[in-house]
């Protein structure tokens, strides 16, 4: 009975190690990403390349290095738990899965897939195919070795997981992405709007002058930067999920007269104009094409709405 009860204290302490060490990685992550945050903001920018440059210059750069380094321990640990661990939590599992040995068969299929949607000569067949196949690969996987065992939410990720190795795959995005003329024209003209409405401050979307001093404002502006750096839907979706999030952190902090949800549109108007990612008409598209059906519900496609609102008033915008 002693030795029961020494095994069950020595697995406690075990777990508890495991998540402390998993905090202080993310509280790594969060300290690396502002690290990186601090260099861009230098000359002006925080995001990669000119046209996601704070408007205003070294001035704007430098008033975001401020922000910045106010920043206390508990906020970098709340910045750490919003946008320091991975974009999906269930993909290393998949990827332990799928490249095990004995998924061998599994994996030749998914290539297999995947030379046969990149060589189609018309596009548009494409959503479908991936959904056919998609909803193939789940009654496969039941009967798989590897993943007979899983729940249903965990087959769930599971094929979220085969949709984002699909959609992620080098050539694939290339072959599928906004390639009509009418894709190419919509994504020119938002971008051409978003452009011309480079002197947009807070006071013109009637937000507290207050924001413009907080390192989420600054966090939030960077994670929408990397909606160009990822290709699937749903890395896409938890981008613009987490962005929204580091919103209403912030604004749960500064907002005294107004709720995080009376604010959130105007303010992630406002982070789309500073972060500006390209293509973003074709984005709405490709996630909404692609995703599997019954992924679009639920909390995270609730701020892909509010983001797709956001653009559409955009579009519209004038002062």
């Amino acid at each position: 009975d002693l030795r029961l009860r020494v095994d069950a204290l020595n697995s406690q302490v075990s777990s508890q190690e495991f998540e402390i060490a998993r905090k202080q990685r993310l509280l790594q992550v969060a300290e690396s990403k502002i690290s990186k945050l601090r260099k861009r903001s230098s000359s002006g920018g925080v995001g990669d390349g000119d046209s996601k440059q704070f408007h205003g210059g070294r001035a704007e750069g430098q008033r975001a290095i401020t922000s910045l380094d106010s920043l206390d321990r508990h906020s970098l640990k709340e910045i750490s738990e919003l946008c320091g661990s991975p974009l999906l939590s269930f993909y290393e599992d998949f990827e332990e899965r799928f490249f095990d040995e004995l998924a061998q068969d599994v994996k030749q299929s998914v290539h297999s897939f995947i030379r046969t949607l990149i060589s189609i000569p018309q596009t548009s067949r494409a959503p479908g195919m991936v959904q056919n196949f998609l909803r193939a690969m789940e009654a496969t996987l039941r009967r798989h070795q590897l993943w007979r065992d899983c729940d249903e939410s965990e087959l769930d990720d599971q094929l979220d997981g085969f949709e984002t190795y699909i959609l992620s795959f080098p050539g694939v995005s290339d072959c599928l992405y906004g390639l009509s003329a009418d894709s190419r024209q919509a994504d020119a003209s938002l971008q051409a709007k978003l452009e011309s409405l480079w002197f947009v401050q807070l006071h013109h979307l009637d937000l507290p002058a207050q924001l413009r001093c907080s390192p989420f404002l600054v966090i939030a502006i960077n994670e929408l930067c990397s909606l160009s750096e990822v290709q699937a839907p749903a890395h896409k979706i938890e981008i613009i999920f987490r962005t929204c999030q580091i919103i209403l952190t912030m604004l749960s902090k500064m907002s005294e007269t107004m709720t995080g949800a009376d604010m959130l549109l105007p303010t992630l108007i406002f982070v789309i104009l500073k972060a500006k990612p390209d293509r973003l008409k074709s984005m709405i598209g490709w996630v909404e094409a692609f995703r599997r059906p019954q992924r679009l519900s639920g909390e995270k496609f609730y701020y892909f709405t509010q983001f797709f609102s956001a653009l559409s008033f955009l579009e519209v915008f004038i002062i």
